[in-house]
Protein backbone atom coordinates (compact mmCIF):
# COMPACT_ATOMS: atom_id res chain seq x y z
CA UNK A 1 0.00 0.00 0.00
CA UNK A 2 1.39 3.86 -0.96
CA UNK A 3 1.52 6.31 1.16
CA UNK A 4 -0.20 9.26 0.56
CA UNK A 5 3.56 11.43 -0.08
CA UNK A 6 4.35 7.79 -2.56
CA UNK A 7 1.16 8.32 -4.15
CA UNK A 8 1.74 12.12 -4.66
CA UNK A 9 5.24 12.17 -6.12
CA UNK A 10 4.01 9.67 -8.36
CA UNK A 11 1.17 11.30 -9.93
CA UNK A 12 3.24 14.36 -10.31
CA UNK A 13 5.90 12.33 -11.98
CA UNK A 14 3.55 11.44 -14.34
CA UNK A 15 1.87 15.00 -14.45
CA UNK A 16 5.55 16.32 -15.41
CA UNK A 17 5.98 14.00 -18.37
CA UNK A 18 2.75 15.05 -19.92
CA UNK A 19 3.85 18.36 -19.20
CA UNK A 20 7.00 18.13 -21.00
CA UNK A 21 5.68 16.07 -24.00
CA UNK A 22 3.13 18.98 -24.38
CA UNK A 23 5.41 21.50 -24.01
CA UNK A 24 8.37 20.07 -26.73
CA UNK A 25 5.51 19.99 -29.07
CA UNK A 26 4.69 23.25 -28.40
CA UNK A 27 7.80 24.61 -28.67
CA UNK A 28 7.99 22.21 -31.87
CA UNK A 29 5.33 24.00 -33.58
CA UNK A 30 5.99 27.32 -32.90
CA UNK A 31 9.49 26.87 -34.61
CA UNK A 32 8.26 25.07 -37.71
CA UNK A 33 4.68 25.55 -37.61
CA UNK A 34 4.01 28.37 -36.31
CA UNK A 35 5.78 30.88 -38.89
CA UNK A 36 6.32 30.34 -42.50
CA UNK A 37 9.83 30.40 -41.93
CA UNK A 38 11.80 27.32 -43.00
CA UNK A 39 14.24 28.02 -40.02
CA UNK A 40 17.39 25.50 -38.85
CA UNK A 41 15.27 24.69 -35.66
CA UNK A 42 12.71 22.62 -38.56
CA UNK A 43 15.97 20.79 -39.80
CA UNK A 44 16.50 19.17 -36.36
CA UNK A 45 13.46 17.01 -36.88
CA UNK A 46 14.87 15.23 -39.93
CA UNK A 47 18.65 15.26 -38.58
CA UNK A 48 20.08 16.51 -41.62
CA UNK A 49 19.81 20.31 -42.01
CA UNK A 50 20.78 22.11 -38.91
CA UNK A 51 21.84 25.10 -39.43
CA UNK A 52 21.09 27.09 -42.53
CA UNK A 53 24.45 26.88 -44.09
CA UNK A 54 23.57 23.50 -44.53
CA UNK A 55 19.95 24.25 -46.05
CA UNK A 56 19.94 23.10 -49.87
CA UNK A 57 19.41 25.25 -52.92
CA UNK A 58 16.43 26.68 -53.81
CA UNK A 59 16.37 24.35 -56.69
CA UNK A 60 16.17 21.58 -54.52
CA UNK A 61 14.17 23.75 -51.90
CA UNK A 62 10.81 22.36 -52.54
CA UNK A 63 12.38 18.55 -51.80
CA UNK A 64 14.00 19.70 -48.81
CA UNK A 65 10.34 21.68 -47.82
CA UNK A 66 8.92 18.50 -48.18
CA UNK A 67 11.29 16.23 -46.10
CA UNK A 68 11.19 18.24 -43.39
CA UNK A 69 7.45 18.29 -43.35
CA UNK A 70 7.76 14.79 -43.47
CA UNK A 71 10.22 14.34 -40.40
CA UNK A 72 7.86 16.96 -38.26
CA UNK A 73 4.99 15.03 -39.12
CA UNK A 74 6.69 11.72 -38.10
CA UNK A 75 8.04 13.07 -34.65
CA UNK A 76 4.44 15.12 -34.10
CA UNK A 77 3.25 11.52 -34.50
CA UNK A 78 5.61 10.20 -32.09
CA UNK A 79 5.08 12.78 -29.50
CA UNK A 80 1.12 12.16 -29.85
CA UNK A 81 2.21 8.27 -29.15
CA UNK A 82 4.15 9.61 -26.31
CA UNK A 83 1.05 11.62 -24.79
CA UNK A 84 -1.24 8.80 -25.15
CA UNK A 85 0.95 6.18 -23.52
CA UNK A 86 1.87 8.81 -20.55
CA UNK A 87 -1.70 9.35 -19.76
CA UNK A 88 -2.52 6.19 -20.23
CA UNK A 89 0.44 5.00 -17.42
CA UNK A 90 -1.19 7.76 -15.28
CA UNK A 91 -4.38 6.49 -16.03
CA UNK A 92 -3.58 2.58 -15.36
CA UNK A 93 -1.74 4.28 -12.13
CA UNK A 94 -4.77 5.59 -10.53
CA UNK A 95 -7.22 2.97 -11.66
CA UNK A 96 -4.89 0.46 -9.88
CA UNK A 97 -3.99 2.72 -6.92
CA UNK A 98 -8.02 2.67 -6.43
CA UNK A 99 -8.53 -0.92 -7.12
CA UNK A 100 -5.85 -1.51 -3.99
CA UNK A 101 -7.30 0.54 -1.78
CA UNK A 102 -10.60 -0.86 -2.35
CA UNK A 103 -9.27 -4.76 -1.84
CA UNK A 104 -8.05 -3.50 1.41
CA UNK A 105 -10.90 -1.70 2.50
CA UNK A 106 -12.78 -5.17 1.63
CA UNK A 107 -10.59 -7.02 3.41
CA UNK A 108 -10.33 -5.29 6.75
CA UNK A 109 -13.82 -5.17 6.56
CA UNK A 110 -14.08 -9.11 6.40
CA UNK A 111 -11.78 -9.51 9.32
CA UNK A 112 -13.97 -7.10 11.13
CA UNK A 113 -17.09 -9.11 10.48
CA UNK A 114 -14.87 -12.56 10.80
CA UNK A 115 -14.15 -11.08 14.47
CA UNK A 116 -17.06 -9.97 15.31
CA UNK A 117 -18.85 -13.16 14.20
CA UNK A 118 -15.80 -15.13 16.57
CA UNK A 119 -16.80 -13.28 19.87
CA UNK A 120 -20.47 -13.70 19.34
CA UNK A 121 -19.73 -17.70 19.04
CA UNK A 122 -17.59 -17.25 22.03
CA UNK A 123 -20.48 -15.53 23.93
CA UNK A 124 -22.46 -17.93 22.67
CA UNK A 125 -20.76 -21.04 23.69
CA UNK A 126 -19.43 -19.25 26.91
CA UNK A 127 -23.60 -18.96 27.54
CA UNK A 128 -24.27 -22.16 26.60
CA UNK A 129 -21.83 -23.91 29.50
CA UNK A 130 -23.01 -21.11 31.98
CA UNK A 131 -26.61 -22.79 31.59
CA UNK A 132 -25.32 -26.41 32.17
CA UNK A 133 -23.05 -25.89 34.79
CA UNK A 134 -26.59 -24.01 36.20
CA UNK A 135 -28.24 -26.89 35.35
CA UNK A 136 -25.70 -29.36 37.00
CA UNK A 137 -25.88 -27.00 40.36
CA UNK A 138 -29.03 -27.03 40.11
CA UNK A 139 -29.92 -30.76 39.33
CA UNK A 140 -27.45 -31.36 42.85
CA UNK A 141 -28.86 -28.79 45.06
CA UNK A 142 -32.50 -30.54 44.74
CA UNK A 143 -30.59 -34.07 45.18
CA UNK A 144 -28.84 -33.26 48.55
CA UNK A 145 -30.86 -30.68 49.93
CA UNK A 146 -34.48 -30.08 48.72
CA UNK A 147 -35.90 -29.55 52.16
CA UNK A 148 -33.73 -27.20 53.29
CA UNK A 149 -34.35 -25.33 50.25
CA UNK A 150 -37.76 -24.93 50.67
CA UNK A 151 -37.43 -24.12 54.67
CA UNK A 152 -35.04 -21.21 53.49
CA UNK A 153 -37.18 -19.80 51.07
CA UNK A 154 -40.01 -20.01 53.44
CA UNK A 155 -37.79 -17.70 55.99
CA UNK A 156 -37.18 -15.52 53.52
CA UNK A 157 -40.82 -14.96 53.23
CA UNK A 158 -41.54 -15.08 56.83
CA UNK A 159 -38.37 -12.63 57.08
CA UNK A 160 -40.12 -9.82 54.60
CA UNK A 161 -43.52 -10.37 56.20
CA UNK A 162 -42.28 -9.43 59.33
CA UNK A 163 -40.41 -6.61 58.00
CA UNK A 164 -43.79 -5.41 56.05
CA UNK A 165 -45.45 -5.93 59.23
CA UNK A 166 -43.22 -3.71 61.47
CA UNK A 167 -43.29 -0.88 59.35
CA UNK A 168 -46.58 -0.60 59.27
CA UNK A 169 -46.74 -1.05 62.76
CA UNK A 170 -44.66 1.67 63.14
CA UNK A 171 -46.03 4.35 60.58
Amino acid sequence: MLTLQEYENKINSFTSQINEINSDVRKSQTACCGNNQWNSICGTFGGVYKFDIFRPTDKNNAIWKQNVTKKHTEWNQCMAKALTTAKQNLWNFQKQTAQDEQEAQIKAMREAIADQVRLEQEKIIQSQENQEIIMIDKQQTQKIEPIKEKSFALGSLSLVALAIGGFLVLR
